[in-house]
């Protein structure tokens, strides 16, 4: 829908003051009908006759200045400088379009299928945009339950339960990605993997933003044994030694003279 601008000063303004009454309701009806044909201020005299002024009012129009004589009828003065163009105004109906059709497709995936068919005395003697407004509504708070259901099973699966608000905004963009029951069964595989470790486990907002259900198993863990170092050998002291040399050449003066200290 497009609108003809009227300025709040057009009551005063210099080129209306003289213009009779009937002049200033063509020019105000003929702006609606070229907004509407999106002709860019153009009115064929066709338009202007059926309007009835194409003789007194459509002159005295042109004599203010507010309209031009053009071939086959008449042309606003200075149209785009109060009015969008006609590009401008196919521009904004088909983003607007593009806007409509991509709400509508988001909504499309949050409802769900409504399997009750049997509708109630009362339902039925409402009008349909009622009961639709009403099944939508019932639809999205069925939606939301299912989806706080599963992201229970999913916390509850998990194997580190740490900042759960920020799991549950992860959760939400998740199940956009893949449906819930494969990132459950993914939580489960990684919490039962025997090569995690509670000390490195990653918190669930964290695994979910990751889209870590994708991932292979742990690699394997690299057990250190625990190795009980050997006693270091006893290294003799110069007595032990001198005890283990009898019989030996050692002069006797010299083995008796160590062992007595």
């Amino acid at each position: 829908m497009t609108y003809f601008q009227v300025d709040d000063k057009l009551h005063s303004h210099r080129k209306v003051l003289d213009l009779p009454l009937d002049a200033v309701g063509l020019w105000t009806l003929a702006g609606s009908w070229s907004c509407d044909h999106l002709s860019e201020g153009f009115v064929p005299d066709g338009i202007v006759r059926r309007l009835g002024g194409l003789t007194g009012p459509s002159e005295a129009l042109v004599a203010a200045g507010l309209w031009s004589r053009v071939d086959g009828g008449f042309q606003f003065h200075q149209w785009t400088d109060h009015n969008r163009s006609k590009d401008e105004v196919i521009a904004k109906r088909e983003k607007w379009k593009s806007d409509k059709q991509r709400k509508r497709a988001y909504n499309d995936t949050l409802s769900t299928s409504d399997t009750n068919t049997n509708l109630s005395a009362v339902e039925s003697k409402e009008s349909p945009g009622i009961r639709n407004k009403e099944q939508g509504t019932r639809n999205k708070t069925q939606q939301n339950i299912e989806k706080e259901h599963d992201f229970e099973i999913f916390w509850t699966t998990y194997p580190r339960k740490a900042a759960k608000p920020r799991a549950r905004e992860a959760w939400d963009k998740a199940i956009l990605k893949a449906d819930p029951e494969t990132i459950i069964a993914g939580a489960a595989a990684y919490a039962d993997d025997p090569n995690r470790t509670q000390e490195f486990t990653a918190h669930a907002a964290t695994w979910l933003n990751q889209e870590r259900w994708n991932d292979d198993p742990l690699p394997q863990r690299t057990v250190v044994p625990n190795v009980v170092p050997q006693s270091a050998p006893t290294i003799p002291n110069v007595r032990e030694v001198i005890n283990n040399q009898e019989g030996t050449s050692m002069p006797d003066w010299f083995r008796e003279k160590v062992k007595g200290h």
